[in-house]
């Protein structure tokens, strides 16, 4: 890595911005807010399915949307606290093992998440501005949407978004994503964070 030659000018590959040679989440700051984002991601969206499960509610379709809202970032707390735990796993050995970690299973379940939960909450936010939008600007002439027709749209985004994460998984498709794109940084998240042709 860079940092093991400082006099070096121009030193290839870049590091990610996140790691270094002995811990994952280099940054101690850092470190502590995703252990904090992960818990208050996980906690309070259980607590809004939880409520929005069991609490009586006058509009079930808004009730159905904010419940696959919380849903899709609750999947964004999941990929926090296993970045967090992998972190705790590597602690001062990083480097020895940050290729095995990059090219796991784990690291591409992370990759998966985190896309389908970026994927999903833009998507589902976008239906419900839309919802709130229509609801407010023509008031009288609109219908509510049916539950049946708002899980059809949710059922829709849901998949799209799935097929989104997928696709760089895929066999078919890796000749052109290669085999590092959610392993490409060591939080396995599907931005390319450094110089895009460094390891050519």
């Amino acid at each position: 890595m860079c940092s093991s030659v400082p006099n070096v000018r121009n030193c290839y590959p870049k590091g990610d911005g996140i790691s270094n040679r002995e811990h994952m989440l280099a940054n101690p700051i850092l470190r502590t807010c995703v252990w904090l984002m992960g818990a208050i991601g996980c906690t309070g969206n259980l607590i809004v399915l939880w409520c929005r499960r069991f609490a009586p509610t006058t509009n079930a379709v808004h009730s159905l949307y904010l419940r696959n809202l919380a849903l899709s970032d609750l999947l964004m707390g999941v990929y926090l606290f296993i970045i967090a735990a992998e972190d705790q796993h590597y602690r001062g050995v990083y480097l020895s093992y940050q290729y095995i970690w990059r090219h796991s299973y784990i690291c591409k379940l992370c990759g998966f998440l985190s896309t389908l939960s970026c994927e999903s909450s833009v998507l589902i936010l976008t239906l419900v501005t839309w919802d709130r939008f229509v609801s407010v600007t023509q008031p009288l002439l609109r219908k509510q949407p049916s539950k049946k027709i708002a899980a059809i749209t949710l059922i829709t985004l849901w998949s799209f978004a799935t097929i989104v994460s997928l696709i760089p998984l895929s066999d078919f498709t890796s000749s052109y994503f290669g085999d590092e794109f959610y392993g490409n940084n060591g939080v396995c998240l599907s931005l390319h964070i450094h110089e895009p042709y460094s390891m050519v």
